[in-house]
């Protein structure tokens, strides 16, 4: 192969990889808040960045128009719990996620390191909490965790682990979002 078409293939694969990050640290409005988490996270990142559930929360429902306006996006840190119908605590972000992990630097970021803890296989109840364990949004209905993250069915029934595959401006149900601040 020659050098120029070296030199065209490492430039394109860098620009790729560098599509998933961002060098400030801050990522908001840059981090692709409201797309598929898991796609970047858990196929094009190293295995320390996989998720083991990715989401994104609005604190209003977006339209075309600001779906990437960063004053859409919740900047405080957020959790994740899962519930069975009893509503015991099956899973809580909060006893693995620490404030310094670097998906707190996105805001919007729901997320669970699959390096910390792996989401338990069953139907649960999803909650998304604030720190202080104060409910900011909780499910209608169960939602399945059978099998790993598949980057070629993300929005299969079965594959729920990245919320943002489901919930968005093009698909079926629209984006999460919570009809009060969430907001510092």
């Amino acid at each position: 192969m020659s050098p120029k078409y070296l030199n065209l293939l490492f430039t394109l694969l860098f620009l790729l990889l560098a599509g998933c990050s961002s060098e400030s640290g801050r990522v908001s409005g840059t981090h692709f808040q409201g797309k598929d988490c898991l796609h970047c996270h858990n196929v094009d990142l190293k295995e320390d960045s996989h998720l083991a559930f990715g989401a994104t929360l609005f604190q209003e429902e977006p339209n075309e128009a600001n779906y990437e306006d960063p004053e859409m996006f919740c900047n405080i840190p957020l959790f994740l719990q899962l519930k069975k119908i009893d509503s015991s605590i099956v899973y809580d972000s909060r006893n693995t996620n620490t404030t310094d992990d670097p998906g707190f630097n996105g805001d919007g970021n729901v997320f669970a390191l699959l390096q910390k803890q792996a989401i338990p296989d069953g139907s649960y109840l999803v909650s998304i909490i604030n720190k202080s364990g104060d409910t900011l949004l909780d499910s209608a209905a169960t939602h399945t965790f059978n099998r790993s993250y598949d980057a070629d069915k993300t929005d299969d029934d079965s594959n729920r682990y990245s919320c943002n595959a489901c919930h968005r401006i093009d698909a079926r149900q629209a984006p999460l979002s919570i009809p009060t601040t969430c907001r510092n």
